[in-house]
């Protein structure tokens, strides 16, 4: 047995014909014996699509070329221990959307038939349990789709000797808990799905420690709290965890080397200020869309590795004026979507290598007048959908790097000097009430002598109503002595 690049490869050289891909034909959707069908022996691949096969026996497969055989929207029920005898070069096995009520022992344990098998979707059929063992065999295993069936049950050993294995999706099924250890055998995975699901509780000490990179998707069941799930973890390094629970272990994180650490739909008001304290390497931080309305002085103290914090989506109504003191490696800032009234003062005062910061869709009416002043690496400020009146004047002042400044869909009537570089900036003005006056002739000198490209149209007065910004001249607003 070989893998299928170089299958293909000897096909080509030995000139090898009659090996393409065969498909079921609409007027044998009804014959239930797939012996019966007449597939070349030498195909590479097989669709059979809405087939009324509901067994394939032993030895019903027999066709060393192919590397792909699909089954799909049909009525198989049972599939025979030694049915895939004859498939040693198949990459990928796809049998979603059938009836399959249990999967065999043997169909996949022996190594000898679908070695080179990288992905098994068996989505959306009838399975209710999986035994230890189920794929054993499957050595190369690099995906296993298993969502919409009705599994309720899982032996400890279920997915043992799937040491490839890259992505699991048990998402849409009937599991009520996780035995303990249940992913220990998967050295190389990164991607778990479990969402809607009925999980009440999670045991602790779940995954091999040798990942290095997690994706965990808890959306949708029925936990309340996280208990330490990554204990002996120790080389993880990046995170990714969605899950709509009100409470997390005060030593989740204990131990881990996490570098990137996202949290999703989390159901927390308080974000615990311990949480992230062992997290002394960590760069990127998100905790996205979870209710959070309250995060104090303290969650990041220590953290001075932090390049990003993500904390979009979220019902914050006010921030610490001290969140972000000593961060002086933060590049970027998220803070949109959240319900934020007003900014303190020296929020991102001394962060010297901040670069883009994120307000977007708040409910800001003002803003302090030094907010974004001496900020030498600051180039990109969202500040869209809001509902801001003015902005102070030299509000940019000494932060000679800005490039783009979004204003869109405020209630802005009229724009002060806003102590921008003599260099090229975009200004996006558009959705607001202005009223095109001398008091903003700097725009269309900036314009004119520095490139400062703006999008927007004038209100007032009426003779100017509707007139975009750039198309203006500085007659029209009475500016020529500039």
């Amino acid at each position: 047995m070989m893998p299928v690049s170089i299958v293909i490869l000897l096909m080509s050289l030995l000139n090898v014909t009659a090996g393409y891909s065969w498909t079921l034909p609409v007027d044998k959707r009804n014959v239930e014996n797939i012996t019966e069908l007449d597939i070349p022996a030498d195909t590479t691949g097989i669709y059979m699509e809405r087939s009324s096969i509901t067994s394939l026996p032993a030895g019903a497969l027999n066709f060393p070329w192919c590397w792909y055989l699909s089954m799909t929207n049909g009525e198989l029920q049972d599939i025979h221990p030694d049915a895939f005898e004859g498939l040693e070069n198949l990459d990928t096995l796809n049998l979603n959307n059938n009836k399959i009520k249990a999967l065999h022992l043997g169909t996949f344990q022996d190594a000898s038939k679908l070695v080179w098998l990288t992905e098994l979707s068996l989505s959306n059929n009838d399975l209710t349990e999986l035994l230890n063992g189920t794929f054993m065999g499957l050595i190369k295993l690099q995906w296993l789709y298993l969502s919409g069936n009705n599994i309720s049950y899982l032996q400890s050993n279920a997915f043992g000797g799937l040491v490839c294995l890259d992505a699991l999706d048990l998402a849409n099924n009937l599991l009520t808990s996780l035995p303990a250890g249940i992913f220990y055998g998967l050295p190389k995975i990164r991607n778990i799905h479990l969402s809607s699901n009925q999980l009440l509780s999670i045991s602790e000490n779940l995954f091999n420690p040798e990942i290095t990179e997690l994706y965990l998707d808890l959306e949708d069941n029925n936990l309340t709290s996280l208990p330490n799930i990554f204990t002996g973890c120790s080389k993880l390094r990046e995170l990714d965890l969605l899950a709509e629970v009100n409470l997390l272990a005060p030593d989740l994180f204990e131990g881990l080397g996490l570098t990137s650490l996202y949290l999703w739909s989390l159901n927390i008001s308080h974000f615990p200020t311990e949480t992230l304290k062992p997290l002394v390497n960590l760069i990127h931080f998100s905790l996205r869309s979870s209710s959070l309305s309250d995060i104090q002085s303290e969650t990041f103290r220590g953290l001075s590795k932090l390049t990003g914090i993500d904390l979009d989506n979220n019902m914050l109504s006010s921030l610490p004026a001290d969140l972000f003191q000593g961060l002086t490696n933060l590049y970027e800032i998220y803070l949109g979507r959240n319900r934020l009234e007003s900014l303190p003062e020296d929020l991102f005062r001394g962060l010297s290598n901040l670069n883009e910061i994120y307000l977007e869709d708040n409910l800001l009416e003002s803003l302090p007048e030094d907010s974004f002043q001496n900020l030498p690496s600051l180039e990109f400020v969202d500040l869209s959908e809001n509902r801001l009146t003015r902005i102070p004047a030299n509000i940019f002042f000494n932060s000679t790097k800005i490039e783009e400044i979004l204003l869109w869909s405020n209630n802005i009537s009229s724009v002060k000097d806003m102590g921008l570089p003599e260099s090229w900036v975009y200004l996006d003005l558009y959705d607001n009430p202005l009223n095109c006056t001398a008091e903003m002739c700097w725009v269309l000198h900036q314009s004119l002598s520095y490139g400062l490209s703006t999008d927007g149209n004038c209100s007032f007065p009426e003779t100017l109503s509707g007139q975009q910004l750039d198309d203006l001249w500085l007659s029209d607003l009475g500016c020529e002595g500039m």
